[in-house]
């Protein structure tokens, strides 16, 4: 019985490791600080079809947060996520395009962390310009919950 037992937990921590390295490649770091934010609020796209959403976190605690994004279309399909590694007291961003795998789409991007210091905003940035977005926030069993309510990228 105890060989069953031993060998079933061997099995088990072989497939572990697999499964978790799997979901962690499908979680690109995304590295785009508030000089980057800056840029791009400044620059509006020559294509006039082009409206994207900026996913802001920015970190008020000393503590590096690690934040993982999921982007929803409007039927509540998941399309991809995409992660970004928050310094203590700084502020990174990601577009709603990273989460949304070529798609063009409109929706919501959830995002998670477990620093419940760190606080989220979303903006619309096109080529008439920039508009702020809906955000809740909560922090639920030690983890802060962010959800832009509406996203869209094309």
């Amino acid at each position: 019985m105890k060989l069953f037992r031993l060998t079933s937990l061997l099995l088990l921590l072989g497939l572990a490791s697999p499964l978790s390295a799997e979901e962690s490649a499908l979680v690109v770091d995304i590295d785009r600080d508030g000089i980057d934010l800056r840029n791009e609020l400044d620059v509006r796209p020559d294509d006039r079809d082009t409206t994207d959403t900026a996913i802001v976190a920015s970190n008020l605690s000393d503590r590096p947060a690690r934040v993982t994004c999921t982007a929803f279309n409007a039927n509540g399909r998941k399309l991809g996520s995409a992660g970004m590694r928050v310094p203590g007291k700084g502020l990174r961003y990601l577009r709603a395009s990273d989460l949304g795998n070529g798609v063009d789409y409109v929706g919501q991007v959830r995002c998670r962390t477990r620093n419940e210091s760190v606080q989220g905003s979303a903006l619309l940035i096109g080529a008439g310009g920039v508009a702020n977005l809906p955000v809740l926030q909560r922090s639920i069993n030690g983890s802060k919950h962010i959800v832009a309510t509406v996203t869209v990228s094309f």
